[in-house]
C-alpha cells in the first residue's frame, strides 16, 4: 500500500477485499502480514474522510490466510480456515501456505463497535474460501454468509489454487443465542469470483453473480451465473467454447425498479485472435447474451478483478 495510503494514516498491511458500509461511507478490512517475521491481524476502519478510522489487533496465532472477510450491520467476520502459513514451503520455494488437517476452521464474529474485542467462534467443516457473495442479519438475528467453499486447496498442488475438489456455493447460519452452525451447499455448479449489487453489502441480498469455472483441474471460466437465493435457482449463460471469461461485476441502472435492474460487466478472453473484450448483459436476462461488446487492444490476464468507478 505504500506510505501514502489513506493519507499516511494506514500503519499496517491492509486487504485484497475491504467491504465498504453504504450508509456509514466506512471501509471494513480485517488484515494479515508478517513483521519481522511475526503474525500479525488487524481489523481496520477507513473512515467516510479517507483516513484511518480505527485500527483493532485481532490475537489470532493459528496464522490462517486471511484472504477475504464480510460484514454485516453489526459484525465483521473473520475466517480462520483449513489454510496455513507453512515455513517448510516457503524455505522450499513454493507458495508460503498449505492445508491443514489439523486447524479446527471456524467463522468468527466481531462487533464492529464499542471496546468489546471478543469474537464468537462458530466450528465448521474443514474448508476455505476466497470470496464471499455477502452477509447479513436476518429477521431472527442469526448472521447468514454466501461464498463458494473449497473443500481442499494448496495441499497436492503446492502451487494452488487449482485442486480436484472445486469451489461450491454454500451458505452458513450462525445462531448468535445458542452457538450453533448450519452449513448448507446450494448448488453443485463450480464457480468463483462472486458479487451481489454494491448496495447490499452486509445487508439481505436477493441475487448473486459470479463466473462458472468448470473443473479445477481443467477449468474454463466458460459462463456467467445469476443465483436467486429467494427461490434457490439460477440462471446460466454460456460462453462461446473459445471465450474465457472473469469476474462479473453488477452496475446498478439508473433509476432501478429492483435490486437485479442493471447490467454485469466482464472482461472475456477470446483464443481465437489472442485479445479480450468486455461484454455487457443485462441482470435480468443474463441468459440472453451480451447487449454489448466493447473490443479492447490486448489480453487481460485471467484472474484480473476489481470494480468499475464512474469516471
Amino acid at each position: 500500500t505504500g506510505g501514502a495510503a489513506f493519507e499516511g494514516t494506514l500503519t499496517s498491511g491492509f486487504s485484497a477485499h475491504a467491504k465498504l458500509d453504504n450508509a456509514s461511507g466506512e471501509l471494513h478490512a480485517i488484515c494479515y502480514e508478517f513483521p519481522k517475521g511475526r503474525y500479525r491481524v488487524n481489523y481496520v476502519v477507513v473512515g467516510e474522510n479517507g483516513r484511518i478510522k480505527r485500527n483493532r489487533s485481532i490475537d489470532l496465532s493459528t496464522k490462517t490466510m486471511l484472504h477475504e472477510c464480510a460484514i454485516t450491520k453489526n459484525y465483521v467476520l473473520v475466517f480462520d480456515l483449513s489454510v496455513t502459513f507453512s515455513l517448510y514451503k516457503l524455505a522450499k520455494g513454493y507458495f508460503p501456505f498449505s492445508w491443514n488437517d489439523s486447524h479446527q476452521a471456524r467463522i468468527g464474529l466481531l462487533k464492529r463497535t464499542g471496546s468489546d474485542d471478543k469474537i464468537q467462534w462458530f466450528h465448521i467443516n474443514s474448508c476455505y474460501l476466497f470470496h464471499v457473495f455477502n452477509a447479513f442479519e436476518d429477521d431472527e438475528g442469526r448472521v447468514i454468509v454466501d461464498a463458494l467453499r473449497y473443500q481442499r486447496l494448496f495441499d497436492d498442488d503446492w502451487n494452488g489454487p487449482f485442486t480436484g475438489e472445486p469451489p461450491m456455493l454454500t451458505r452458513w447460519s450462525m445462531d448468535l443465542t445458542n452457538g450453533t452452525v448450519v452449513e448448507n451447499q446450494k448448488d453443485d455448479l463450480p464457480a468463483e469470483f462472486p458479487r451481489v449489487h454494491p448496495a447490499f453489502d452486509g445487508l439481505k441480498h436477493r441475487f448473486g453473480f459470479c463466473l462458472g469455472t468448470g473443473s479445477m483441474s481443467q477449468p474454463d471460466f466458460g459462463r456467467i451465473i445469476k443465483y436467486d437465493f429467494a427461490t434457490d435457482s439460477r440462471e446460466v449463460y454460456e460462453l462461446a467454447e473459445h471465450e474465457f471469461g472473469a469476474e462479473p461485476i453488477f452496475i446498478p441502472a439508473e433509476k432501478a425498479t429492483s435490486e437485479d435492474d442493471g447490467f454485469l460487466m466482464a472482461f472475456v478472453y477470446d483464443r481465437s485472435i489472442d485479445t479480450s473484450n468486455v461484454q455487457i448483459l443485462h441482470a435480468q436476462q443474463i441468459s440472453n447474451g451480451p447487449i454489448a461488446t466493447i473490443m479492447l487492444p490486448q489480453r487481460v490476464p485471467y484472474g484480473f478483478h476489481g470494480n468499475w468507478i464512474p469516471a
